[in-house]
């Protein structure tokens, strides 16, 4: 069993219903006049409704009265009475059972053709409420209310004070959204795909009573049981099926108790749902922020401790200037002609707070390359596939999202232009994903040992001196991710992050072993997050 912590606002809702309808919400009064006498009033005043042509006499009118084996019997039309053995719940003593379409006359709204209505209100029209202006327990006048001529709306659907409205046809997580009227209108209706629920002994209270009751989970039970699938996603409720509903009645100083009782939890529901709400959200995103305070923090060098042993990372990029070199004399990659070199002053401050034996550098510094991919020719040959954007996912990269291009299209890339395992890639093309990054991990080569990225995609290659996950983590890092499009060029529809822009940011470069360090930190921070 749920406890009220474990439920959200709707379910705590809703259990109070379920006690509201089942007689154990409030305290019976053995002085309450019983609900017998109220199922008279109201036969009473059906039958004036009937005599002054309001509504329709039932062809087999029922009557449920419980009789002294203390069962509850129905009596249809002159027909012998017949014990009820199918009723969905007990009830206290004083309370008995009615029929819905005793209770209340049920109507459909209005029916009009598309052509027939407009969105202005002009003098002849009515304005009419479809399913989108039903709200648990309450309706809305919207901007969007369409307007039909007059002549297709009787004045028995014309809205008035203590009508209740339901969806008829709708899907099946909105059946049972039912409203009160609040008051007489001159030129409101419902559509013909909302009932209008008249009770016929009319009260704001027994209102708002079959309101509260219908929304509770047994009723609203009732109803899906009587519905109807119309079409893919949409219910039909039965209006026939409807009408024999039972309906739990109380004694009319009852009700009154029930509906005070239930409205004076309502201003505690709200206020419970809205820190639900926020208690939600805080869950939803906690996980991710602290996982961008963690990599804020690496990037800051206070993640880990400094170990003073550790080789300058001034050293390490010296190492990696001369692995550079190598390959420019190889033919692999060119020279950058716009080469820097970030060094510490004598007042030792490049970058606030950076540790001892860190280094400032740009990203291109420490990348073998940064490039582009290239726009391929497609195959239905599943030889070698293309990394695009929708293959570069938060998660992981989704090789089974690529397409695919002949092998002997390979001949046509150069060795800066064919993944390898350590890469790390970066979306750069699109509003919303540019700036996603990912790792490409040893075991998506086992499939293909040969990955091409397409056009959309940045490879960065980092130097064997660097722990690509490191680098990984800094284009993670919210300074990074909360502002690549701030980075781009372009318009809105085609932004686009150019390989020199990303080469040009500031990366802080800690020593090998502290890199190591860092990136083992974060992943077992991360795997307990």
């Amino acid at each position: 069993m749920k406890t009220i912590k474990n439920l959200t606002a709707d379910e705590l809702r809703k259990s109070i219903l379920q006690l509201a309808i089942q007689g154990k919400l409030v305290k019976q009064n053995p002085n309450d006049e019983p609900a017998s006498e109220l199922v008279k009033k109201i036969y009473e005043e059906k039958k004036k409704l009937i005599a002054e042509g309001k509504i329709k006499k039932d062809k087999n009118e029922s009557y449920i009265f419980k009789d002294d084996d203390n069962c509850y019997y129905e009596k249809i039309g002159n027909n012998a009475s017949i014990k009820l053995e199918d009723l969905p719940f007990d009830i206290p003593d004083n309370w008995t059972w009615i029929r819905f379409g005793n209770l209340v006359n049920i109507s459909t709204g209005a029916s009009f053709k598309k052509e027939q209505a407009i969105q202005e209100n002009k003098s002849n029209y009515t304005r009419v409420l479809r399913g989108g202006n039903i709200l648990p327990f309450q309706y809305l006048l919207k901007n969007d209310d369409l307007y039909i001529p007059n002549d297709l709306v009787s004045n028995d659907i014309i809205l008035k004070a203590n009508d209740l409205i339901t969806p008829a046809v709708t899907s099946l997580e909105n059946i049972g959204k039912v409203a009160v009227i609040e008051k007489n209108y001159d030129n409101v209706t419902a559509g013909g795909f909302v009932y209008i629920f008249r009770p016929n002994f009319n009260s704001n209270l027994i209102s708002n009573l079959i309101m509260d009751f219908m929304s509770s989970s047994a009723f609203q039970e009732m109803m899906k049981s009587i519905t109807k699938k119309s079409g893919q996603a949409f219910y039909n409720m039965n209006k026939e099926r409807l009408k024999d509903l039972y309906f739990p009645l109380p004694p009319l100083e009852e009700q009154q108790r029930i509906v005070d009782k239930i409205n004076s939890f309502e201003p505690l529901i709200q206020e419970y749902d809205k820190y639900e709400k926020q208690l939600t959200e805080l869950e939803s995103t906690f996980a991710e922020k602290l996982k961008k305070s963690i990599l804020q923090y690496a990037i800051e060098g206070k993640l880990v401790k400094q170990d003073p042993n550790d080789e300058p990372a001034s050293v390490l990029l010296e190492r990696i200037k001369a692995e550079k070199e190598k390959l420019i004399k190889e033919g692999k990659i060119k020279r950058d002609k716009n080469e820097s070199y970030i060094y510490q002053g004598d007042d030792k401050n490049y970058y606030e707070n950076l540790p001892d034996k860190w280094a400032l550098t740009q990203v291109k510094n420490v990348c073998l390359f940064i490039k582009r991919g290239k726009s391929p020719n497609y195959s239905n040959e599943k030889e070698i596939p293309i990394l695009a954007q929708k293959c570069n996912q938060w998660d992981r990269v989704h090789l089974e999202k690529c397409l695919f291009t002949k092998r002997e299209n390979l001949s046509k890339y150069s060795w800066d232009r064919i993944s390898c395992a350590g890469d790390v890639i970066i979306n750069s093309t699109g509003g919303g994903t540019v700036g996603r990054t990912n790792i490409l991990p040893d075991y998506i080569f086992e499939s293909y040992p040969v990955i091409l990225p397409d056009s959309h995609i940045s490879t960065l290659r980092p130097s064997k001196e660097i722990n690509p996950k490191y680098l990984y983590f800094y284009f993670l890092n919210p300074f990074f991710q909360n502002h690549v499009e701030e980075m781009c060029e372009g318009s809105t529809n085609q932004i686009e992050l150019y390989a020199k822009t990303i080469g040009s940011l500031l990366i802080p470069l800690p020593p090998k072993k502290a890199q190591d360090k860092i990136v083992d930190r974060i992943l077992n921070l991360f795997e307990k997050i």
